[in-house]
């Protein structure tokens, strides 16, 4: 028997001073473990973001097979719900631009979601 759908935040943080970790740009957690019909949110914190998701087709159902969203600084991105018919026991890896600092975040790289 299956728990009820949970909502997830991934935050990503810009951290010029680096003080909680060893990279200034960082996705925490870096590897997000969902189940179908879960949902996440990002969250910029310190930095505009643009993220890019391959296969959203597959993890969230979208007819696009590609999507690519911007988070502005101290804002949280849309909710993706995970889909029905997201294949199980598969990582599905991003890539996170943040426009402070002119890098890609990093913390586990690539950050991934993986359906269990």
């Amino acid at each position: 028997m299956s728990g009820s759908p949970a909502t997830y935040l991934i935050r990503i943080r810009y951290d010029s001073e680096q003080k909680y970790e060893s990279v200034p740009h960082v996705v925490m957690p870096s590897h997000q473990y969902l189940k179908r019909g879960d949902s996440v949110v990002f969250e910029a914190m310190n930095t505009d973001v643009i993220i890019f998701i391959p296969r959203a087709d597959l993890l969230f159902g979208y007819t696009e097979k590609y999507y690519t969203f911007t988070i502005p600084d101290g804002k949280y991105s849309e909710q993706f719900a995970i889909s029905m018919d997201c294949p199980v026991n598969r990582e599905f890896p991003y890539t996170v631009y943040c426009a402070e600092g002119n890098g890609l975040a990093e913390g586990g790289s690539p950050p991934k979601m993986i359906i269990e």
